[in-house]
């Protein structure tokens, strides 16, 4: 997870993460949830 932190920020790499764990998700600025193929919060 730091490496991708580091990516982005020094390289400005998007980072995509698909996981089911909320601890992984915290380290993302964005986060998006899907419930049966939608979007929802």
């Amino acid at each position: 997870m730091d490496l991708f932190r580091r990516l982005n920020q020094e390289k400005g790499l998007t980072i995509l993460q698909v996981t089911h764990s909320e601890e992984c998700a915290t380290y993302g600025t964005r986060t998006v949830v899907l419930d049966s193929g939608r979007t929802v919060g």
